[in-house]
């Protein structure tokens, strides 16, 4: 993998993109193209069906390889093999019912860096109590060579 300045490549890209997105005045950009919006909404939409039909294939499919999720105040999930883990214990304890709603979307060569909030609940099964969710997200979607987005890097923090 390349680096700059001891950094490896994706971090610098990460970090060049941030400190230039936000000095730069968004009214004189071209922006994300419509392709590439519609194709996050997509992604997002089937987050949400999959996650809310419980299905850990097709979750599975969302993630790249070498995904990792961060999740507040837990250990980084690294793998999508670890992440799909992870939901299958939430899937086994809850039925899930979300709505992601991008806010941000930015696109950058093979990777699209999303900014958004999700709502929806957690509920136990057969009726029991449930829980609002409420919560901001970023993910870093990257391009596969298929043309297809899948989740990469994401980070949720509750608001």
């Amino acid at each position: 993998m390349g680096r700059i300045s001891g950094r490896p490549l994706p971090a610098a890209l990460f970090m060049l993109w941030a400190t230039t997105s936000c000095s730069v005045d968004r009214s004189e950009m071209s922006g994300t193209s419509p392709a590439e919006m519609v194709a996050v909404s997509r992604l997002m939409v089937t987050l949400d069906r999959v996650t809310a039909e419980g299905d850990l294939n097709g979750l599975a499919a969302l993630f790249a390889d070498d995904a990792v999720l961060m999740e507040p105040g837990a250990p980084a999930l690294i793998g999508r093999r670890g992440i799909v883990d992870w939901y299958a214990h939430v899937f086994a304890d809850f039925q899930v019912v979300l709505a992601h709603e991008p806010l941000e979307i930015d696109a950058a060569g093979p990777y699209t860096i999303q900014r958004g909030a999700v709502r929806g609940t957690l509920a136990l099964p057969h009726g029991g109590t449930s829980f609002d969710v409420d919560r901001k997200y970023l993910f870093v979607l990257r391009r596969q060579e298929d043309r297809s987005l899948v989740i990469w890097r994401a980070m949720y923090n509750d608001n």
